[in-house]
């Protein structure tokens, strides 16, 4: 979760974790700056994919559009303001959650507390 952030990143580790093809994502040519402290950062390219919010009871599917970036992060992918606007999620950092409007009721997704930390 990145309320900074104007983009959604997936790493390309995650892209091919996927399974999704390399001929895949759609060619950009946008710069970013300031991911990459004191550089410039080229997305491989931009991709739509239906993410399914879910608890036991609960679930939302959202297509949400990723900038594929080439560079390792602590992440699988950084959901944005794009993302949170979309869904209309309300992010907690301090709990390293984020509650979704849901079908039939609130969707309550929890981070790992260790990876956080990390």
């Amino acid at each position: 979760m990145d309320g900074g952030s104007s983009i959604n990143n997936m790493y390309y580790d995650t892209y091919q974790g996927l399974q999704l093809p390399d001929s895949r994502p759609e060619v950009m040519s946008v710069t970013f700056h300031g991911i990459v402290p004191g550089r410039k950062a080229f997305p491989i390219g931009k991709v739509t994919l239906p993410v399914t919010f879910v608890t036991p009871a609960k679930y939302r599917t959202e297509r949400i559009s990723f900038e594929v970036v080439n560079f390792r992060g602590p992440y699988y992918n950084v959901l944005g303001r794009r993302a949170f606007s979309k869904s209309m999620a309300a992010p907690h950092y301090a709990y390293n959650m984020m509650k979704i409007p849901g079908p039939r009721g609130i969707i309550t997704v929890r981070g790992d507390p260790e990876m956080a930390l990390e």
